[in-house]
């Protein structure tokens, strides 16, 4: 939603960040997850790679989100490794900041 200003929150805080537990975290994270991949996948099937060239050329908007969705791509690793030690399934767009999230969320369920 706020595309890569997002980890401007991240820069801010500059410390580990702490989550509090909420019931249904796994759930939203495998949902997400779900809903990540059929996006992607639907979205690698139904469209044409010369359109998306002329698109990304000629369109500002799509221009910036690709450029900002492959910033977010190449820094999510950095992102979350203070959290996680998964922290480079965050090279995998998306999905793997949700298989992070999902893998710290069983360590601390399993501890407990």
């Amino acid at each position: 939603m706020l595309g890569g200003f997002v980890s401007t929150i991240y820069f801010i805080r500059a410390s580990k960040p702490t989550f509090k537990p909420i019931k249904w975290n796994q759930v939203i994270f495998i949902l997400g997850t779900i809903i990540t991949a059929i996006t992607i996948l639907s979205g690698l099937t139904f469209s044409s790679i010369t359109t998306n060239i002329e698109l990304f050329k000629n369109d500002t908007f799509i221009h910036i989100m690709t450029l900002d969705f492959i910033f977010m791509t190449l820094i999510s690793p950095l992102l979350l490794k203070p959290i996680s030690k998964y922290y480079v399934l965050g090279l995998i767009p998306i999905i793997g900041i949700f298989t992070t999230l999902i893998l710290e969320q069983n360590k601390k369920s399993v501890k407990n």
